[in-house]
């Protein structure tokens, strides 16, 4: 168990972390190779948040997150064979199943919570995929693969409370949903000399809300109040890329990308809008507190980045090693239904 004071008496932080972990390679008389892994791991985790007064001669309780359990199991199997002189093949399917819980005392007055709310669902992942690579003469070598991905989301609930009165402020259980992801990929390296080669890649992913996003309220303080969104997407990327390595000498390597993503879906924190000095009700936040802001995780549309990486590493005798790195990245949002205020 791992304790942590974060600078103020009353806030701190714990975390419980419990892993398992088991490979196994297989190496057959046909030349093929089969790895499997199996995987799990538990975290209890529990944390206080503060505010100081103007003098910080004190501090005063905003959330108590007393109980935030979670697990991760999961297991792949992969196979992979040289077939004839020029393939590569890899075949593999993953799992993973997520499940993660949050409870939580919040909106504190005179040091006391007056809510408490519970939330969690699961969520369950189950992937295939193949990749071959091919070697087309003595310069060309092109990957190609494809991923499915089938994404599956249970149990999801919300439930909140007034601790003054008993009342049930909200509870909610939200619907199972699932979704097929298909995303295919498409690479290569073509060496131009012994010291340069030029290398590209077309390619497509995706990243799932998190059972937080997804289920979670969040507080930044007693008057700002993030709800979750139950019905958010999956963000889909897209992206292809150009680069060129050169060895400018046995000890010296530099490397250049060009790249160019457009994310679809992005999920972000969106203000839904605020209240007045007495307080009041405004969904899907409920009810917030003198002046509370309402915010909502949502899918905001479609973010375009063009970028460029450079890379240069040195070997400065056995013992050292010099290396620099620069990163430009250029993101827009271009596209925003309902929210044109975004879009720039």
């Amino acid at each position: 168990m791992c304790i942590r004071d974060s600078g103020t008496p009353q806030n701190m932080n714990q975390s419980d972390n419990q892993r398992l972990r088991a490979d196994l390679q297989w190496v057959r008389p046909s030349n093929s190779l089969w790895r499997f892994e199996v995987y799990s791991e538990d975290q209890q985790f529990a944390q206080t948040l503060t505010r100081v007064n103007l003098e910080r001669t004190q501090d005063f309780l905003t959330l108590d997150q007393f109980d935030v359990p979670s697990s991760a199991d999961g297991a792949s199997a992969q196979w992979s064979r040289l077939i004839g002189d020029h393939h590569s093949l890899n075949i593999g399917t993953d799992l993973r199943f997520l499940e993660g819980e949050t409870n939580e005392r919040a909106s504190f007055v005179n040091g006391q919570p007056t809510r408490e709310r519970s939330s969690g669902g699961e969520q369950d992942f189950v992937g295939l995929f193949v990749r071959d690579t091919v070697s087309a003469g003595q310069r060309w070598q092109l990957d190609l693969g494809f991923r499915i991905d089938l994404w599956d989301l249970k149990n999801g609930s919300l439930l909140d409370r007034d601790l003054g009165t008993g009342e049930i402020n909200r509870d909610v259980q939200f619907e199972d949903r699932s979704e097929e992801l298909f995303h295919p990929t498409v690479g290569f390296v073509f060496a131009a000399n012994e010291r340069t080669s030029v290398r590209g890649a077309a390619y497509s992913a995706f990243r799932a809300p998190t059972i937080s996003e997804l289920y979670r309220p969040f507080v930044r303080s007693n008057n700002a109040y993030t709800a979750p969104n139950s019905d958010l997407d999956p963000e889909t990327l897209v992206g292809v890329e150009t680069g060129v390595d050169h060895s400018f000498s046995p000890r010296v390597f530099g490397r250049a990308t060009i790249f160019w993503n457009e994310v679809d879906d992005a999920i972000a924190d969106l203000t839904i809008g605020s209240v007045g000095p007495e307080g009041g009700v405004l969904e899907p936040c409920g009810f917030l507190g003198p002046s509370g802001v309402c915010r909502q995780r949502s899918n905001v549309g479609t973010i375009e980045n063009l970028g460029l990486e450079l890379e240069l590493s040195a070997r400065l005798g056995d013992a050292w090693r010099f290396s620099a790195s620069y990163l430009y990245d250029d993101n827009e949002v271009v596209a925003a239904p309902g929210r044109p205020d975004l879009v720039g």
